[in-house]
């Protein structure tokens, strides 16, 4: 008897930036100029943006994406993987063609694989969880197959998650993208607006596989996060024009 295989195949998903965050008392300054900041007060920032580290989801949606979603009906569609199919003993997913990380580096077969296994590797909360994946295989550039330990129908939930962000193979590599992530979406961490520890700017990607009209969005446009020492609410605070430094 042949084993049961399980096809799915949907259009292509516009995720917006979902920001789930807490703000810190106090108000931010803004000063003439042109171009749109989104300000974000926040309590801290993650200890590490490696895939697989133990950051907020709302953090991690600013420059990263995930090899599929979840819907709001709870069915799983298309990021950077466009279809897939699994077994018992194995899941092969096909990538979406054209997408760079913020450093220029090709999304391809070889990046999945390179992360899947750094985040197994890891000493982070989701190595566990990936450990039902027993080997990666690059079929070709835009092919990837899991081979799996076990049969793992939650598996494909599990790469919607936090548990699995897609980051550059090279900042991986050199372990730079500890401090400085580096993905495939619409916001592009900007070190040189950048202050480690207070303050986090992301600029607009111009090669973002989704497009400007998709994420309706301006290249003059920023989104900055300030941390700050402790938390009071919930606030997404709207500037127009640039922060003062």
């Amino acid at each position: 008897m042949s084993t049961p295989r399980l096809r799915t195949s949907a259009l292509p998903l516009t995720l917006a930036a979902v920001l789930a965050l807490s703000a810190c008392g106090g108000s931010e300054e803004s000063a003439d100029g042109g171009g749109e900041t989104l300000a974000v007060n926040y309590a801290g920032f993650p200890e590490s943006w490696a895939p697989g580290a133990d950051m907020e989801a709302g953090y991690m949606r600013v420059p990263y994406e995930n090899l599929v979603a979840l819907d709001g009906a709870g069915e799983i569609t298309p990021v950077l993987a466009t279809d897939w199919e699994q077994t018992d003993t194995e899941l092969t997913l096909t990538l979406r063609e054209g997408v760079v990380f913020h450093d220029g580096t090709p999304f391809n077969a070889e990046a999945v694989k390179a992360n899947l296994e750094s985040i197994r590797g890891s000493n982070g909360p989701y190595a566990g969880p990936l450990q039902v994946i027993e080997s990666i295989d690059v079929v070709d550039e835009l092919t990837v197959r899991l081979n799996l330990a076990e049969p793992s129908p939650s598996l494909l939930t599990t790469l919607s998650t936090r548990a699995a962000p897609m980051a550059s193979p090279k900042a991986i590599e050199d372990g730079s993208v500890a401090e400085h992530p580096v993905g495939t979406g619409p916001w592009a961490y900007d070190p040189d607006a950048s202050t480690l520890g207070t303050r986090m700017a992301f600029t607009f990607f111009p090669d973002y596989w989704g497009g400007r009209g998709q994420r309706r969005l301006r290249d003059d446009r920023a989104l900055r996060h300030r941390g700050c020492q402790h938390g009071r609410g919930r606030a997404l605070q709207r500037r127009t024009g640039r922060l003062q430094r």
